[in-house]
């Protein structure tokens, strides 16, 4: 379970500790690969991926300032 960033600056890779983000407030995604991962607007949204023997359709989103995560609802429409 284990989280990278890279520095655009330096072109290198390093991990990021993930403690606080599995401990903050919220439904936090269940430990999953081959999801997709990306940062808007200061929150980090997960969507899909493989999860044990299930292949999850949620999609969380982790606020970087209030540091929560939640669920977030597509609408009925969509």
């Amino acid at each position: 379970n284990a989280l990278f960033q890279f520095d655009f600056e330096t072109n290198t890779w390093s991990r990021v500790c993930t403690e606080h983000l599995l401990r903050s407030a919220g439904p936090a995604p269940a430990r999953r690969y081959g999801h997709v991962m990306l940062h808007h607007a200061r929150h980090l949204y997960v969507f899909g991926g493989a999860a044990d023997s299930t292949l999850p359709s949620d999609l969380h989103c982790y606020d970087l300032d209030t540091q929560m995560w939640s669920v977030v609802q597509p609408a009925s429409d969509s």
